[in-house]
């Protein structure tokens, strides 16, 4: 392959391998009759699911990082090829060489060719063979988003099953559930609560989805092919800014809540539509906590006194309620946005 020619990785289509592994676990773990039985399953297709994103996800950026560092002046849109947004994939270039976004400013990158080079060998940035890396962005993409979306469905299906046991005729109790699952414990409390939470945010989703989805019909249909393209990639860039944003000041409602709330606040990751894991992220970060293993502070005046010397502030309790509400919202709608002006510039 001359050096001056353009290298195009194959970009699959995503939300087709999303929807046909989701619906392949929904149908395995359908065939299940019993909520304990369907639960145990789930855990199981859950933890699977979470080694493959362990083994997959790494190669996938080692090969994706490779094409941009040692073949930058020829290869474009990696992340499409990769199944992440621009910014997770801005965010995966950080990790690796070690730089640092600022808020919503992407941090400055070296231009393709050598400096690029230079930086890439200097941060142990492996370069592949062309042809591997050419293969394994796409294929590794491919088994990640797939792992993904079967972690998200078993999920999904293992929380059902706990509300199920919660209630009539089982009503189970936390331990029971745990004892019989296979589950932590801790996996069990406040599911109820999670999945009437994801059913609105689901629901919130599509709205948002349709909505976005006329809107750039509306503005992207009277544009020729070339504006189209241009303008949509406008979209997706801007769209990745405001979730920077609204992620950012939810974020910070929810430690103000979760800082100075004391005992009355619980399960902040489920208002947050998040993991616990990434729950536990933004505060250790908030609280300059390098150590993935330390333990929050006890609720209370230990934990308002420790936050308030790391610079979180306290809001009216009624302020931050509206605001995770709010942003959240705003975070929905921003993502339906950038998904649909992605989606639009693909078919371009």
């Amino acid at each position: 392959m001359p050096k001056s020619a353009f290298i195009y990785p194959e970009r699959p289509d995503f939300p087709e391998i999303r929807r046909k592994a989701r619906e392949a676990v929904a149908a395995d773990l359908g065939k299940i009759a019993h909520p304990i039985e369907r639960a145990r399953r789930a855990v199981e297709v859950l933890t699977q699911a979470e080694q493959d994103i362990a083994t997959y996800k790494p190669q996938r950026e080692r090969a994706a990082l490779s094409l941009w560092a040692y073949e930058g002046h020829r290869t474009r849109g990696l992340e499409q090829s990769m199944g992440c947004t621009r910014m997770q994939w801005t965010r995966i270039q950080a990790g690796a060489f070690g730089w640092k976004i600022a808020g919503k400013v992407p941090p400055p990158t070296p231009s393709a060719g050598p400096d690029r080079v230079a930086a890439a060998r200097a941060a142990g940035i492996t370069e592949l063979p062309v042809e591997t890396a050419l293969d394994e962005v796409a294929k590794f993409g491919i088994f990640t988003e797939q792992a993904i979306a079967r972690q998200t469905e078993a999920r999904q299906v293992r929380d059902a099953a706990i509300l199920a046991l919660k209630q009539p005729p089982y009503q189970l109790t936390n331990e029971e559930i745990a004892a019989r699952s296979g589950m932590a414990a801790d996996d069990t409390v406040g599911t109820a609560a999670k999945r009437r939470i994801d059913e609105n945010q689901q629901a919130e989703l599509e709205a948002a989805q349709q909505e976005a989805a006329a809107e750039l019909a509306a503005e992207l249909a009277p544009l020729s092919p070339a504006e189209r393209a241009h303008r949509a990639a406008q979209i997706v860039d801007q769209a990745d800014e405001e979730i920077t944003e609204h992620t950012r000041q939810r974020e910070l409602a929810a430690l103000s809540l979760w800082a100075y709330g004391g005992h009355r606040i619980r399960h902040m990751n489920a208002a947050l539509g998040c993991s616990r894991e990434e729950w536990d992220q933004v505060w250790r970060k908030a609280l300059g906590q390098g150590d993935a293993d330390s333990e929050a502070p006890r609720a209370g005046a230990t934990r308002a006194r420790i936050a308030h010397e790391h610079g979180i502030n306290e809001l009216p309790v009624e302020t931050a309620l509206e605001a995770l509400q709010n942003h959240g919202q705003s975070l929905t709608k921003a993502r339906a946005r950038r998904d649909e002006a992605a989606a639009a510039a693909r078919q371009v």
